[in-house]
């Protein structure tokens, strides 16, 4: 690799029979090759599942013409690839994007494995710059808050070592993330009396759209009230509040159900089966309340009797 040297011609001259030999001036050739500079941008950064992401690899030439020009980037994990393309934009100064420039002339864009590969003829001297896109899909299983990381990335071309990125890509999964429980008061209830089940339903991810929420009566008990959002008895023995949308990122919206107990003292009320879904949420149930149904006494209040206890021992 000569790469920065000069190759010097001073050996040369011409003579003839009866004439004095003549030689000439030294000729002085620099070598030079393509310098190559690698970046990356992803956008969004923020993406729902099952939606695309935008990948941009730009690839400056600040050195001589490029020829036999490679570019190589893995597939991130839970992606699946859409397609690919290359701009070249000869501008040498100014903003740049990859809208400003040509179709790169014989390129071609290729899936070999878990690889997206480019192959470009040449790229001009100069401060050239090529843009290589591709897209690809999430996948629609991921959670919110993955990941997704673009890190193996690299560039080559005849007489320049392979060149890989050094600062990994990375994309955020965003979607609600909805969260459920439950409270019961008083408790233990009293029999014949009013129970309050007050449901919190929590989103930690992206604001939700078209939330329903539903919640079964346990045994023992019948519908009285509910309140928190639109709502109302459906059939027998659920309640169903919604549609509503709650703000992201920690933001609580309580609902209340209000029953009659008409289970007799001692009865175990269980209240286990209640849900809450959203527009591109899978349902997420609540752990189970368990209530005691106690006696009651005038005006719902609670009476509780002593409990002697007496030693009969001398």
């Amino acid at each position: 690799d000569y790469a920065g040297e000069t190759v010097v011609n001073a050996d040369y001259g011409a003579h003839a029979p009866w004439a004095r030999p003549a030689s000439g001036p030294a000729v002085a050739v620099p070598v030079t090759r393509p310098v190559l500079l690698l970046s990356k941008s992803v956008l969004p950064q923020r993406v729902h599942p099952g939606e695309q992401l935008y990948y941009t690899i730009r690839v400056t030439n600040t050195g001589d013409l490029a020829q036999g020009v490679r570019v190589t980037d893995r597939l991130p994990a839970n992606t699946t690839f859409l397609d690919c393309g290359c701009t070249l934009h000869s501008a040498t100064g100014g903003e740049l994007s990859p809208l400003d420039g040509a179709s790169c002339p014989g390129f071609v864009c290729t899936l070999e494995g878990d690889q997206v590969v480019w192959q470009v003829p040449t790229i001009p001297g100069g401060r050239s710059h090529l843009w290589l896109s591709f897209i690809v899909s999430v996948s629609e299983a991921l959670a919110g808050g993955t990941v997704i990381t673009n890190a193996r990335y690299g560039v080559s071309a005849l007489g320049v070592s392979e060149l890989w990125g050094s600062r990994p890509v990375t994309a955020q999964v965003s979607r609600p993330e909805l969260r459920l429980s439950k409270t019961a008061w008083p408790s233990p209830a009293v029999a014949g009396g009013l129970l309050t089940y007050t449901l919190h339903v929590r989103n930690d991810g992206d604001p939700a759209t078209s939330i329903f929420v539903e919640d079964r009566l346990p045994m023992g008990t019948h519908y009285r009230a509910c309140e928190g959002a639109a709502c109302g008895l459906s059939g027998a023995d659920k309640v169903v509040w919604g549609p509503f949308d709650l703000p992201g990122y920690g933001a609580v919206r309580p609902l209340t159900l209000v029953v009659t107990v008409s289970a007799p003292l001692g009865t175990l009320l269980r209240n286990e089966t209640y849900r809450a879904w959203a527009e591109g949420v899978e349902p997420v149930s609540g752990p189970p309340v368990s209530t005691l149904v106690a006696a009651g006494g005038a005006g719902g209040r609670l009476i509780y009797l002593p409990i002697v206890v007496r030693n009969a021992s001398p």
